[in-house]
């Protein structure tokens, strides 16, 4: 299997999850062409080691690891297989960068979201994980750890964390200035005009991951990450919590021209669906 089969789905069926990434990657590269595979390797050939590992990997045993990240903001993430060379008779370790074990985006510039692990479910290659976690002004909510390689520790079930939560949009739209009502069970209407929420896409599209959300949002602000791809990210309150829900959850949605292709504005209504990832 080549790089790109590596990095968007797994070789063989295995007893513990596994997945890939490439819905993700096309949250910034819509084709996941030679543009996006020379990217990747250039991002990876550049990418600063974090930590290295050494274990058992997707049932390779003596593997070592390296998680490295590139880009500081906006980053790819990749897991990096190390291996001894010799260099004038001396072993030294090298990193071999033109087959990375997995990669995947992730945005370290969020703010952070006091609250509790409630569940981790780690795939089958040990690296990647889906984290489930109880916020306190908010729902509970499972997001992609892009850091689970480096803090696998500190995802412990039942442990305090303030995960940065951060999105990746599949699809975003800009809603209209018209009145939204709906009915409740009782008959009577309530206006959605001030509504923000966030809703498992299972639910919604009986579609996706866990980690797959749709999203009605308030957009805050907004900012350009040129590095390392050209994309906005939207500041954007995702759901209200708290004592009468008087607390906004709000978090940075990473979009495209071709995910986002409405101009939007602070103060204005956006909705679609968003892949959700944090890091601690």
């Amino acid at each position: 299997m080549g790089l790109l089969g590596k990095l968007l789905g797994g070789e063989k069926p295995m007893p513990k999850k596994s997945g890939g990434h490439g819905s993700h990657w096309q949250t910034l590269f819509p084709q996941l062409d030679d543009v996006f595979v020379k990217a990747l390797v250039a991002g990876a050939e550049s990418s600063k080691v974090e930590l290295s590992r050494k274990g058992t990997f997707a049932g390779m045993r003596d593997t070592t690891l390296a998680y490295a990240v590139f880009g500081e903001k906006l980053a790819f993430v990749y897991a990096l297989f190390l291996k001894e060379v010799e260099r004038d008779g001396k072993k030294l370790k090298g990193l071999i960068v033109d087959e990375p074990f997995t990669a995947y985006p992730a945005y370290f510039a969020a703010k952070p979201h006091n609250g509790t692990i409630k569940a981790v479910e780690e795939w089958a290659n040990g690296t990647e994980a889906q984290v489930q976690v109880k916020l306190d002004a908010g729902p509970a909510l499972w997001f992609f750890a892009t850091d689970y390689l480096e803090k696998k520790e500190k995802y412990a079930v039942g442990s305090k964390a303030a995960p940065k939560l951060a999105g990746f949009a599949y699809r975003l739209n800009k809603l209209g200035d018209e009145k939204r009502e709906v009915t409740l069970p009782d008959g009577s209407k309530a206006s959605m005009d001030n509504f923000a929420g966030i809703i498992p896409m299972q639910m919604t599209h009986k579609a996706g991951d866990v980690d797959d959300y749709a999203v009605w949002a308030k957009v805050e602000r907004l900012s350009q990450e040129k590095t390392p791809v050209s994309a906005k990210v939207v500041e954007a309150i995702v759901a209200y919590g708290g004592e009468n829900h008087k607390t906004a959850i709000s978090i940075p949605i990473v979009t495209t021209e071709k995910t986002l292709p409405d101009a939007v504005k602070p103060g204005e209504k956006i909705t679609g669906t968003i892949w959700l990832t944090g890091s601690l």
